[in-house]
């Protein structure tokens, strides 16, 4: 959707500097949880392991 200025020049939506920042934000957080998810995981499955061979 676009829009004109007074002049009739057309002006193209652009989205607010908050919600540019409050996507970075989320997308940020669900990476570093998803990696810290992962590595828990990771550290459980080798506990059972090792417990296991030893």
């Amino acid at each position: 959707m676009t829009q004109q200025t007074p002049t009739g020049t057309p002006v193209g939506v652009v989205p607010e500097p908050l919600t540019i920042l409050g996507a970075g934000t989320a997308l940020e957080f669900s990476t570093t949880f998803k990696r810290k998810l992962t590595q828990k995981k990771a550290n459980k499955d080798n506990c059972c392991i090792d417990s296991i061979t030893a």
